[in-house]
């Protein structure tokens, strides 16, 4: 973690997306992790489809943020399945806090997201049944690498 320094003085920070951070399985996606800020809630990282996306698949089950999202596309199709349209590469995605959607994600797809604050999965009524956050992302991130005997990288945490 960056010391008490240097978070009183913000430096410029570059990821090479290749060498300090890797693809993390999240259920049936990978993200990469590019920022994970514990004191604001921050997550910035790359969504990737897994190998068991199929048409029939939910890459991220019915879920509501407590904050707002953004989500740019990379690479390949994803969409909100409750909404009717499908983004693509070069399409840019704003979502208010509280907004209740599910994730698809299309064979090949990358979708760079920033999220700020938690995640709720929701039941079939509609309530909150599991939160994730920050802290979860950087707990998998962190379990990752000790399974695969690889290093935490600790400056992706601000």
């Amino acid at each position: 973690m960056p010391e008490a320094s240097n978070l009183a003085k913000p430096e410029e920070i570059r990821i090479d997306g290749e060498k300090d951070t890797i693809w993390v399985p999240w259920g049936n996606i990978h993200f990469k992790p590019l920022r994970l800020e514990p004191r604001t809630g921050l997550v910035v990282a790359i969504l990737k489809a897994g190998p068991d996306s199929s048409s029939n698949t939910e890459s991220v089950p019915k879920h509501r943020h407590r904050g707002p999202v953004t989500a740019f596309g990379l690479k390949g199709e994803f969409e909100y399945l409750e909404r009717g349209w499908k983004g693509k590469a070069g399409d840019y995605v704003v979502e208010g806090h509280g907004v209740v959607h599910t994730l698809f994600m299309h064979p090949g797809a990358e979708v760079l997201v920033t999220v700020m604050g938690s995640i709720e999965y929701l039941n079939e009524e509609g309530e909150a049944a599991n939160t994730i956050d920050v802290g979860t992302f950087m707990g998998l991130y962190r379990d990752f690498c000790e399974k695969e005997g690889l290093e935490f990288n600790e400056s992706l945490i601000f």
